[in-house]
């Protein structure tokens, strides 16, 4: 997930797109998953496609299966982590 956000401004935007519509429903279902640091990168990867190409959230078929998970994991309890500053 970390190489696929890292790539996002890569390659063409119709190769981009095509790569989004095929990931995103995996993305979207492992902001649920029940480890914390994959919920965190699914997240980042999310909001860089959000980013970059926001229409191909928001035009998924599953949108709105998305935004419900979406929603559900605002609603979850957070996370503080400890930092070393």
């Amino acid at each position: 997930m970390i190489a696929f956000s890292s790539i996002i401004e890569g390659p063409s935007k119709s190769k981009v797109e095509s790569m989004i519509q095929v990931a995103l429903e995996k993305i979207v279902a492992l902001i649920a998953d029940k480890h914390d640091r994959v919920k965190l990168t699914a997240s980042n990867t999310l909001n860089r496609i959000a980013e970059v190409y926001p229409l191909s959230i928001l035009n998924h078929a599953n949108f709105p299966k998305f935004s419900e998970i979406l929603i559900n994991s605002i609603n979850a309890k957070p996370k503080v982590y400890k930092t070393n500053i």
